[in-house]
Formats: C-alpha cells, sequence, structure tokens
C-alpha cells in the first residue's frame, strides 16, 4: 500500500510539482525499493530452493533416484532464477544463471531418463537391455538441445548463421571425424536390426566369439581362448555373421575326417554317431548325424554333425568328440588312412601279445571263478582274447545295457557307479587286474553297473562262446560255478549265514544250484 501511494504521489509530482516533490519523493520510493529487494530475493530463493529439495526427496523416495551434488547446485540455480526473475528482473548477471540453469536441468534429464526410461521401465519391467550406444545418442541429444537453447535464447545467437560462419571448421570436423561417424551410424543400425544381443555366440572372420559389451564406437567381444577384441561397429556391418543363438541357443557343429574307402559307409556311420553321443554337453536331441561326404583319392569323407547349446565349453566338447573318435576306430580296428602319396608299411599289430596273455591269466587265476579251469582249457580261453582300448571318460560298460561278455582290466584305472531316480553312487575303483561284467556273461541279465574309465585304460573281453568252449571240454567248472553262484545268491539274501548247515539250506543250496546249471547249459548252449 505504502508503494501505491507512493506511486500516486509520484504522478502527482510530474503534474503539478516537478521540481520541488518529485526528486525527494523519487529518492524515497527508490531507497524503499531497493530495501524490498533486498529482502524479497534471499527469501524467494530460499523458498523455492526448499520446495526443489522437497520434490528432489520426494522422486528419490519414490523410484530410487540416486541424488547428489549436481542436484543440490541445480536446485540452488534455478531458485535464485526464480527469485531473480521475481523481485530483480534487471539484475545483469541473470541470463548467465538461467544458461546454468538449463544446462544443469539438463544433466539431471539424462539421469531421469536412465533411471525411469533404461532402467525401471526396460531393464525392471519389459526385462530388456538396452544398448550403450542408445543410452548415449539420448544423453548426447538432450545435451545438445539445451545447448543450442542456451544459445539462442539465452544469448541470442542466430544457429543457421552460426553455422555459416563456421562452415570451414565444421567441414574439417567432419573429415576428421568421418570413420568416429561411420563407426556411430552402423552402431545405431545394429541396434534396431539386432542381428545379436550380448551373450551370443559368433562366428566371425573365422572366429568363434563372444558379444560381451555393446557399445556407440564399438562392440567389444571374446574369443573361446579368452582374448577380448574391441571391434569398430562399422567393420562388424560390413561383415557376414553367423548367429550360432539365433534364433535359438541350439546349434549344430561340423567335423570332417577321412575313412578307410574299404571299410562300409553304414559300420563308419554307426562308429561316428556313437562317439560324438557319448560326449558331454553333445545334446540326445536331435542325436549326432554322418554323412558321407565325398570320394576322395585315397579315403571317403565322412561329415559328423552333433548339436550343442552351450559354446562356452565349445573347445572341450571338439576335443572330447576328436578324442572318442580315435578309440572308437581303434576298438572297430578301423583305419584313418595315410595319403597315397606316402608309401607305409607297418606290420598288423597283433592282438594278443604274450605280456598281455600273461596278465590276463593271472587276473583269471585270482577270480574265483576261473580258480578250478585247468591249464589246457584256459589255454584255450585266452586264445581267443581281445584286447580294447578306452580313453579316460569313456563308458565301457553301461548300467540296464545288454551284455555277453566279461572285462579284465590290464591297465588304466576304472570307477563302477549306479544311477537311481537321477543319481548318480560310486560304488568302487577298479585297478589293473580286476574283473568286471562276469554276472552278465554268466546269467545273461542286464549291466549293474556304469564303469568308466578314469585313465587310458587297456582291456581283454572274454565273450560267452569262448566260455561255452571251455564249459564243454571241462563239464566240472560248469558245476562248480553254478554252486559258486548258488552260494552267492544264498549270502545276498542272508539265508546263508543264519541257517549254517542245516538239512534244509544244504536242500535250499541245491535247489539253488540245479536252477543255475541249468540257466548256464541253456544260456551256453550246451
Amino acid at each position: 500500500m505504502f508503494i501505491l501511494a507512493l506511486t500516486r504521489r509520484v504522478k502527482l509530482c510530474h503534474r503539478y510539482e516537478p521540481r520541488l516533490v518529485c526528486g525527494p519523493v523519487m529518492a524515497v520510493l527508490n531507497w524503499r525499493t531497493a530495501g524490498e529487494v533486498g529482502v524479497l530475493l534471499p527469501v524467494t530463493a530460499l523458498v523455492a530452493y526448499l520446495v526443489l529439495l522437497a520434490g528432489g526427496r520426494w522422486l528419490k523416495q519414490r523410484v530410487g533416484m540416486r541424488w547428489g551434488v549436481l542436484y543440490e547446485m541445480f536446485s540452488g540455480a534455478l531458485a535464485l532464477y526464480i527469485a531473480t526473475s521475481l523481485t530483480a528482473p534487471t539484475m545483469w548477471w541473470r541470463d548467465a544463471l538461467g544458461a546454468a540453469t538449463v544446462l544443469l536441468s539438463a544433466l539431471l534429464a539424462v539421469s531421469l531418463t536412465r533411471r525411469m526410461v533404461w532402467e525401471l521401465y526396460f531393464e525392471q519391467k519389459r526385462k530388456i537391455v538396452v544398448p550403450r550406444v542408445v543410452r548415449d545418442v539420448v544423453a548426447l541429444a538432450i545435451l545438445s538441445t539445451a545447448v543450442l537453447l542456451i544459445l539462442s535464447v539465452g544469448f541470442h545467437i542466430q544457429i543457421p548463421g552460426l553455422l555459416a560462419g563456421s562452415g570451414i571448421l565444421a567441414l574439417a570436423v567432419g573429415l576428421a571425424a568421418q570413420d568416429l561417424l561411420a563407426n556411430v551410424i552402423a552402431g545405431c543400425v545394429l541396434h534396431f536390426e539386432k542381428p545379436f544381443k550380448v551373450g551370443d555366440w559368433l562366428l566371425f572372420e573365422h572366429r568363434h566369439v563372444e558379444v560381451m559389451e555393446m557399445s556407440w564406437r564399438s562392440t567389444r567381444v571374446r574369443t573361446n581362448d579368452d582374448l577380448w577384441l574391441d571391434v569398430p561397429n562399422s567393420q562388424i556391418a560390413r561383415q557376414t555373421i553367423a548367429n550360432l543363438y539365433y534364433p535359438v541357443r541350439k546349434h549344430a557343429m561340423r567335423l570332417e575326417l577321412g575313412i578307410d574307402q574299404a571299410e562300409p559307409p553304414n559300420r563308419v556311420k554307426d562308429v561316428l554317431a556313437h562317439a560324438a553321443a557319448t560326449v558331454e554337453h553333445v545334446l540326445a536331441n536331435p542325436p549326432p548325424q554322418v554323412y558321407l561326404k565325398n570320394f576322395g583319392d585315397f579315403a571317403n569323407v565322412y561329415e559328423l554333425r552333433y548339436w550343442m547349446d552351450d559354446h562356452t565349453v565349445y573347445n572341450e566338447v571338439e576335443d572330447a568328440v576328436r578324442t572318442n573318435i580315435w578309440y572308437e576306430l581303434q576298438r572297430h580296428h578301423i583305419k584313418i588312412p595315410y595319403p597315397t602319396r606316402t608309401i607305409y608299411m607297418q606290420a598288423p599289430p597283433a592282438l594278443t601279445t604274450e605280456p598281455h596273455l600273461e596278465a590276463v591269466r593271472t587276473a583269471l587265476r585270482q577270480h574265483s571263478l576261473f580258480r578250478s579251469v585247468e591249464d589246457p582249457q584256459l589255454q584255450t580261453l585266452l586264445a581267443g582274447v581281445r584286447i580294447h582300448r578306452f580313453g579316460r571318460g569313456e563308458k565301457m560298460l553301461q548300467q540296464d545295457a545288454n551284455g555277453d561278455s566279461m572285462f579284465v582290466l590290464m591297465t588304466g584305472t576304472a570307477d563302477v557307479s549306479v544311477t537311481n531316480n537321477g543319481a548318480r553312487t560310486h560304488l568302487a575303483a577298479l585297478h589293473s587286474g580286476a574283473c568286471f561284467g562276469e554276472m552278465s556273461l554268466l546269467t545273461g541279465e542286464k549291466r549293474s553297473a556304469t564303469v568308466t574309465a578314469t585313465a587310458d585304460c587297456e582291456v581283454a573281453e572274454l565273450d560267452r562262446a569262448m566260455l561255452a568252449e571251455v564249459f564243454r571240454q571241462q563239464p566240472r567248472v560248469l558245476q562248480e560255478i553254478s554252486e559258486l553262484l548258488a552260494k552267492r545268491k544264498l549270502e545276498t539274501e542272508g539265508k546263508l549265514a543264519a541257517r549254517g548247515t542245516t538239512p534244509l539250506a544244504i536242500e535250499e543250496q541245491r535247489q539253488y544250484t540245479a536252477g543255475f546249471r541249468n540257466q548256464l547249459q541253456a544260456l551256453f548252449r550246451l
């Protein structure tokens, strides 16, 4: 009210008493107005600052914004700018303060976009990880808009004139940054077309690489040798890329191998497919497939295709497949031929040598089933022994598989285990001289356990036809083995120890012995 009264007084002074009254009144009014501004400016700035701080705290509690010194600077600048605009709009530093406020608000807009758009909406709600190149482009657009706004509105600089005046400089910068711009544009194209994403395995320039990070300039990949490569996006855009994880993670790998032309193709296919199927991380569905690809000069070329869904273990899988193929081919006496340009002369190795036979003879003599076999019959048995080699990790016997032979472990070690309801239980460890598989040989039952080589092994195999010949030459062995099987069955049932040598126990053992003898005669066709 006082200011309005003074204003009316000033108007009267101008009309009636310009010299006598206007000078003192204007002086009083100017002094009074300066005093009001000195009080209102800090009060208004303080009120606006507190309101902005309250809004920042609300956002922090609501969406989890991580405010810091940047928001406090923005709140102070904006509060001071609001107070200046309301109380003293003619202050000389008002435009500079406005420019600082706009720049700080652009930085806060970048933080808000990162938290509310990229993190809350895309990552948490949509479960989509936005590439870094998109985030950087959006942030750059926000900051560029703020700078243009400051230049055009705050400082009244015409942007077209500014660009026209610096055309030579822009041309020089464009020529110098053409590779950078090409990478940025290629990064945007890769983002929108999405030929791959972080975590995908690619076949790029004959290398198997995993995508680790995508930025606005380059894509960082890791090879299966754990080497990191920083590849410019423009280079990736020019290459043909095979994405092993698109559209699904399951993908096929191929391996070529030359095999002796004398081998029947179907036999070779079965051997190669079985070698790949037993490797861990090779998928059972679809099963491995083998194709006769070409008739070469000295070998038939086969292509093995197997499937996997975890490319991080590609090196291990490829090694295991090749290793299993070598052992499978050796066991089936299938040769990987040498080129016809090379003359290769080698006598075929004997299936059994004297050291091998002696080791098998010692192991059989120590086994309770063969202690009564006389030397001529044992020599007949050893004459048909076949020697096999198994590699570390291979299964020599598979639980629940059919079997008509037994084995003697000559070198190496093996593990015996059973699987029930998906749980694997370790039973025993086998060493040189151990025999296994005899119960399936004698009873015709399925294999009761799995035997896995824990080191490279050599085993001797005795089949049912060889043992049948021993039974024909020495019938007493058939009776003794029947008695031994009956005794084992009674011990398993706990009846032998409980009843001892009572007539009931003797009769029950006699019945078991007769049953096993009849079973052996039928099984061995005696």
